[in-house]
């Protein structure tokens, strides 16, 4: 079951992911504590600092154009 059909461009998934998190990320800094678990992300992940930078870097435009889709879709 689904409630939203999103049409991802062929080998645009990626890029949907990367907004998801760019997304989350931008909710987490709005209201620290909220969506990320930093207790797991500190136990259990490596380079989650700079997967953030990096998504914070992202720009809407080449996200939207890789992925097919637009930023409110997201």
């Amino acid at each position: 079951m689904t409630d939203r059909y999103l049409p991802v461009r062929v080998n645009g998934d990626l890029a949907m992911f990367a907004g998801v998190n760019k997304a989350l990320l931008a909710r987490e800094e709005a209201a620290p504590g909220t969506i990320f678990d930093r207790s797991f992300i500190e136990t259990y992940c490596d380079g989650f600092d700079e997967a953030c930078q990096a998504w914070r870097d992202l720009e809407w435009p080449l996200i939207e154009s890789l992925s097919g889709l637009h930023s409110e879709q997201i």
